[in-house]
């Protein structure tokens, strides 16, 4: 079935919803999918308005931290009738600056650019850029750009999706999501131009378990760093507390770094595994111009870090959009 009143913008938007986990934060733009690729959607030049609510943010290879941290996002998306689009997206997490009780803030650029290899196959190439608040927290300040391909198959009522992603940042690191739904339309449901989609979806996420180590590593005051030195290593204990008093703290970690290299403990080398598999299930409702999604998410990790607790992660989001066409 041709549900001709839907555009591409609304499928890109959805598709951008599922890659989203490879940015910093959980997405926040809304759209649907369910689009029949045996005849191409009519495609238009498109403005949309976006704000959505999470009720924790994610960052990219942690599945959750002890303080929840709620976000509030809005944005502006431009759809090309060329294919391409732009979109700028304003983020305001609670708990994450660096003292993770005020709120910090995110700016996003992002580009990108739609090739249909086949009627149910394409490719999206895209760039993100982002911009935050001079009081974020290092982990929400992470990554400044990511370069992104995602590769979406569609048939009737089943879609599989990847995405390689190159993040950079105060250190790079390659993203891969894989990604496997089906999902169920019902077209005019409140009227002609109305429809409502079910998804359920799964999803697995590979990265390097070790990226963030060293950061949290290097923002470790003394009291910290030899709370772990006492936990992971007490046979050091009493050398590095002689060692921070005659040295310092900074050139003490630095050394500390080297000697546990050396023991065959490569905690700050890449090491890339699967790091999380995701659970979720968007609801949407399309009316007209209007779209309304529901979205809740479960994060399991897969793996135990020395430097921070992993933890089961549900998220809420709720969002609404608005579509024009100039």
């Amino acid at each position: 079935m041709l549900f001709k009143y839907l555009n591409i913008v609304q499928f890109i938007l959805l598709l951008s919803f599922i890659f989203k986990p490879a940015t910093s934060c959980v997405a926040s733009e809304s759209g649907l999918i369910g689009i029949d690729y045996r005849d191409k959607p009519y495609i238009q030049n498109t403005l949309l308005l976006n704000i959505d609510y999470f009720s924790d943010a994610q960052y990219v290879g942690l599945t959750g931290t002890p303080l929840a941290q709620p976000m509030l996002a809005s944005g502006i998306s431009y759809y090309s009738n060329k294919k391409f689009d732009v979109s700028l997206q304003t983020r305001c997490a609670w708990n994450s600056d660096t003292s993770f009780i005020k709120a910090a803030y995110e700016y996003d650029f992002i580009a990108g650019y739609s090739f249909y290899l086949s009627p149910r196959l394409s490719v999206r190439p895209s760039y993100s850029h982002a911009v935050y608040s001079r009081n974020s927290n290092s982990l929400f300040t992470a990554f400044s750009g990511i370069i992104q391909t995602d590769l979406y198959y569609i048939s009737d009522h089943y879609l599989a999706g990847s995405s390689l992603n190159y993040l950079m940042g105060k250190k790079n690191m390659f993203f891969f999501a894989f990604q496997n739904a089906i999902f169920f339309n019902f077209d005019k449901i409140l009227g002609r131009k109305t429809m409502l989609s079910l998804q359920f979806e799964i999803d697995f996420n590979f990265n390097d378990k070790n990226y963030y180590n060293s950061l949290i590593y290097d923002s470790w005051n003394a009291e910290e760093f030899m709370s772990w030195v006492n936990e992971k290593y007490p046979e050091y204990s009493q050398l590095i507390v002689n060692e921070i008093i005659i040295n310092g703290l900074d050139a003490t970690k630095d050394n500390f770094t080297t000697r546990i290299e050396d023991d065959d403990q490569h905690l700050f080398d890449p090491s890339y595994a699967i790091t999380s598999f995701q659970l979720f299930s968007p609801i949407m409702l399309s009316i007209s111009r209007y779209t309304i999604i529901l979205t809740p998410l479960l994060t399991i990790p897969c793996y135990r870090s020395d430097f921070y607790s992993q933890y089961t992660s549900f998220v809420l989001n709720a969002g609404f959009s608005v579509s024009f066409n100039p």
